[in-house]
């Protein structure tokens, strides 16, 4: 279920780039995404464990460099690339 969650929050991530108020929906997709990849063993939210914050910075600098890629002229290609390896990364955890 966590992996249709992960996929819906990046579909709506990819749908937030094209609107006019995107980069809110991007930074809020983000977000919510970085915390629901990141649980106690519990299972419980642990909003104090470095871990999300961690997971924030990468799931924010792999869209941030897709955004500047796709927004390069040679950019489709690279933004392709990068959203190809995000979702293997999403499907192989």
């Amino acid at each position: 279920m966590s992996l249709l969650i992960g996929l819906a929050v990046r579909i709506t991530v990819l749908i937030a780039l094209w609107v006019a108020w995107g980069w809110t929906a991007l930074l809020i997709a983000i977000v919510l995404l970085a915390i629901s990849n990141v649980r106690t063993k519990y299972g419980d939210w642990d909003l104090d464990n470095p871990a999300i914050w961690v997971r924030v910075a990468i799931e924010f600098g792999v869209l941030v460099l897709g955004l500047i890629a796709a927004n390069t002229v040679w950019g489709a290609p690279w933004a392709a690339a990068i959203l190809i390896i995000y979702v293997i990364g999403a499907v192989a955890r």
